[in-house]
């Protein structure tokens, strides 16, 4: 129920759309103070931001997928898996030498697939922090400037697998606009219109999380 809640009746939505098969949820109880300041402490001078800490001391962490009737059976087509604190470490930057725009130094992995990419927290200096998305090709994308409007960006995409390829130079792939189509048809269209804006991603990307709701093959 809260999880629900904090999703903005996500579970709700995807209960009202056809075809829908089943969701898995595994409740986790929120960190304590001590945890939050244990992570600060190993990896000082770099804090969690305030909306981050509000997340972990109700979450550590979240685990929740669901899938679809297909001709093979049930296929997950889309989760939310956001690692426990404790999992929360520092990654390599790994940047290529065309990402012009990255000058970070320090990146946070809080959520990731070791096939699609990762989603990280990134530092460019001890404050401030924003939410950039690595491609399997290790360039770093744009994705939002805080931990609130990343996690509605997520539920805006139902967690879709690849989502975050939206925005990206390449786009999404063709078997996630196909879900994306059936199941959040009005976040694809924001998503081809971001795709097409001449500008600067971070403005868009920062500005386009306010709309309503290489993935499985559909078929």
């Amino acid at each position: 129920e809260v999880f629900n809640e904090l999703s903005f009746h996500m579970l709700d939505y995807l209960g009202s759309r056809a075809p829908y098969g089943s969701v898995s949820f595994e409740e986790r109880d929120g960190c304590g103070l001590e945890a939050i300041t244990a992570w600060s402490s190993r990896h000082e001078p770099f804090k969690l931001p305030d909306d981050m800490v509000s997340f972990y001391l109700e979450f550590d962490g979240l685990e929740m997928s669901w899938r679809v009737p297909t001709k093979r059976g049930e296929t997950e087509i889309g989760a939310i898996r956001l690692r426990r604190l404790a999992d929360v470490d520092r990654s390599p930057i790994d940047a290529e030498e065309n990402d012009d725009d990255f000058d970070a130094v320090a990146a946070f992995c809080f959520e990731g697939r070791s096939s699609l990419g990762r989603v990280c927290l990134v530092y460019r200096d001890a404050a401030r922090p924003q939410i950039w998305f690595q491609d399997l090709a290790c360039r770093w994308h744009f994705l939002a400037a805080s931990f609130t409007n990343y996690f509605r960006l997520l539920v805006v995409h139902l967690g879709l697998q690849g989502w975050q390829y939206a925005y990206t130079r390449h786009g999404l792939d063709p078997i996630t606009r196909q879900w994306m189509a059936l199941y959040c048809p009005e976040r694809l269209a924001a998503d081809d219109a971001l795709l097409h804006d001449p500008a600067p991603r971070h403005t868009l990307a920062s500005s386009s999380d306010s709309s309503s709701p290489s993935a499985a093959d559909p078929a």
